[in-house]
């Protein structure tokens, strides 16, 4: 049995570290186009839930992406909510953003989150609609990467986050 395990292991290393070196390689000859000006429009939305390490700076990296037609949707369930103020003073901070703070829970299913975001879905006035988790840190070129592999025959695109700035090993 525990050589199986071992062998189990290893193969499952092997296919990650395969799976790790394509990404890397695919995305260091990637050339992403420029911003373009009739870029299509995206909303992002964030739900918001109490205070996070490092919220203000992730929740901030959301107004610094390099987009021209962006809407930015932050959702709370409670204007009691802890990151609520940190979220107002974002909004203070950048009056010229396309960005607004929705508040409500619409109980749609077991999962608290999911039942957070349904009003960003549906205050969204855009076909393209991203949803990032509050402690999630973007890019600058987060659109133009994501955009980049969009066309008519995808339905979803699925990035996933890289953990950086652990609390802890």
């Amino acid at each position: 049995m525990a050589y199986f395990l071992l062998l189990f292991s290893a193969v499952m290393l092997a296919v990650h570290l395969v799976t790790q070196f394509i990404v890397l390689r695919r995305k260091s000859s990637q050339v992403l186009p420029d911003r373009p000006a009739n870029a299509e429009a995206v909303t992002i939305v964030r739900p918001v839930s109490q205070i996070e390490p490092h919220i203000w700076q992730t929740l901030e990296s959301t107004f610094d992406i390099d987009w021209p037609n962006l809407a930015i949707v932050f959702c709370a369930a409670r204007e009691s909510d802890s990151a609520v103020a940190i979220v107002r003073a974002l909004l203070d901070r950048y009056p010229d953003a396309q960005a607004q703070l929705l508040f409500g829970e619409s109980r749609i299913s077991d999962n608290p989150k999911l039942n957070n975001c349904v009003k960003g879905w549906t205050a969204a006035r855009t076909d393209v609609v991203t949803f990032v988790d509050s402690n999630v840190q973007l890019p600058r070129d987060y659109l133009k990467i994501m955009m980049a592999c969009w066309d008519e025959d995808t339905g979803m695109i699925s990035v996933p986050a890289v953990g950086s700035a652990p609390g802890s090993f």
